[in-house]
């Protein structure tokens, strides 16, 4: 039961790192996006 806890807890803890990089993956790609636009017009 306790391993159990322990693989759920980590796999949250995965999700959790995935989400993240894909907040910032997806920031940064605004940010150049709005920096090209800037740079082009």
């Amino acid at each position: 039961m306790l391993l159990l806890c322990c693989i759920t807890k980590e796999v949250s803890m995965e999700q959790d790192l995935k989400f993240a990089l894909a907040i910032v993956a997806i920031t940064f790609t605004v940010l150049i996006g709005f920096g090209v636009i800037a740079i082009t017009h």
